[in-house]
């Protein structure tokens, strides 16, 4: 699931340059809702099957963390206003990072919306949760074999 995230932003924005129907499709907030649905309860079942073996706090209070931050990151679009479905502009100023021109003096800028920096954040605290996890439950394995 994190591998599919990570090519969903990685291909956005060359699908809004190549294909401007699909790519407003790819970019729009609910891609990111049904990503989110995909990863969340993979994440959660993760943890807790983690937690039950280890019994780590910091490790399962980080994942559910970063599943909270996703899941605000894909609300937050639209607790901004509304999202008009066929508006492939406004859904990238809500949730995907977009080079913005400034008109009267050419300058190109970068925004980063708050939804993309809370689901980075979000990610960030779900990968390190992952990785503890993994760490935490290979020790355990491997306390339980010796000690038998």
């Amino acid at each position: 699931m994190s591998v599919l995230c990570a090519v969903h932003c990685a291909i956005a924005p060359v699908l809004l340059i190549a294909l401007p129907t699909l790519g407003g499709i790819w970019v729009h907030p609910l891609a990111h809702l049904i990503i989110a649905a995909l990863v969340l309860p993979v994440a959660g079942f993760a943890l807790r099957g983690g937690f039950r073996l280890h019994r780590t706090r910091w490790v399962f209070a980080m994942g559910c963390v970063g599943i909270a931050l996703v899941l605000l990151g894909a609300i937050l679009p639209y607790l901004s206003g509304p999202v008009d479905g066929a508006a492939a502009g406004a859904c990238v100023d809500q949730c995907c990072p977009s080079l913005v021109v400034d008109e009267a003096t050419g300058t190109e800028t970068l925004h980063i919306p708050p939804a993309t920096i809370v689901t980075a954040i979000g990610g960030a605290a779900l990968i390190a949760a992952h990785l503890a996890n993994l760490r935490c439950c290979s020790r355990c394995r491997a306390s339980a074999a010796i000690t038998g």
